[in-house]
């Protein structure tokens, strides 16, 4: 089978524990591009993951009072989830840049939008104001995510009002312990510990942090807001020595991975 193909040379920083595939800074503009345009993904088929999205979608319900509140999904996939967090809010919007992308005609009702194309923070224009961002197996695919969460937290940030920030990445931790040598592809540019994205969003301006689920999950799953207390690690030796922890397991796993490849 003749297909593009793109490379993967893995680095991880050894201050923060973020991995990321260096060859992807490398690449043709125009190759990265077209990897996004084409990009397309839903589990929805799966009754398993049906189930792990009404469920947290009712953890997000239970953090946060959706009634009256407008919530954007960006690269919302099929559109299921968004459709499950439209029974609690007042307005849902998706947007799914994929040139395949397909929505079901089950997932429309009057709470409910869906855009294909991509959206740009203070680009994009919308009519309504955005209370809730939300983004799922989005953030790793972002040649920028810095950028694109500090240009989301500035977002309406003239207003008063308190904006929130939902999150779900893989978790580093897991894939090196549970060696999933397959979950490592270039359609993902970065992988997060919970130390590395603790750094990201604190970066990016987002504060309030509060982890929705356990850290040592398959998925890191973040609640954060652009208003509230400033956060902070538990202290800087705890994370050094959890940092070293992760250059550990990574090295452990670039060990056994070349065995098992071999």
């Amino acid at each position: 089978v003749k297909c593009e193909v793109g490379s993967l040379d893995m680095v991880i920083c050894q201050k923060c524990s973020l991995i990321f595939n260096e060859y992807y800074f490398k690449a043709v503009k125009q190759q990265n591009k077209d990897n996004q345009d084409n990009y397309y993904y839903s589990v929805s088929f799966s009754p398993s993951s049906k189930d792990y999205q009404r469920n947290m979608v009712g953890r997000i319900a239970g953090y946060l009072d959706l009634k009256n509140k407008n919530v954007l999904e960006i690269g919302c996939g099929d559109g299921f989830f968004l459709n499950e967090l439209s029974r609690y809010c007042n307005k849902a919007i998706g947007f799914e840049p994929a040139r395949t992308y397909i929505l079901s005609e089950a997932y429309k009702n009057e709470r409910l939008r869906f855009l294909n194309k991509f959206f740009y923070p203070g680009k994009t224009i919308l009519d309504e104001r955005i209370d809730i961002f939300i983004l799922r197996h989005v953030l790793e695919h972002m040649g920028n995510p810095l950028l694109f969460l500090k240009m989301l937290n500035e977002l309406h940030n003239s207003t008063k009002k308190t904006q929130h920030l939902f999150i779900e990445v893989p978790n580093t931790a897991f894939l090196l312990k549970n060696k999933m040598y397959f979950d490592f592809y270039y359609d993902n540019v970065f992988y997060f510990s919970d130390i590395s994205l603790f750094k990201l969003l604190r970066s990016a301006g987002w504060v309030n942090i509060e982890w929705c689920g356990n850290k040592d999950s398959e998925f890191l799953t973040v609640l954060c807001s652009n208003k509230g207390r400033i956060d902070t690690l538990e202290n800087n030796a705890l994370d050094s020595e959890r940092v070293s922890n992760y250059l550990k397991a990574a090295n452990s796993f670039a060990r056994k991975y070349s065995t098992w490849r071999s």
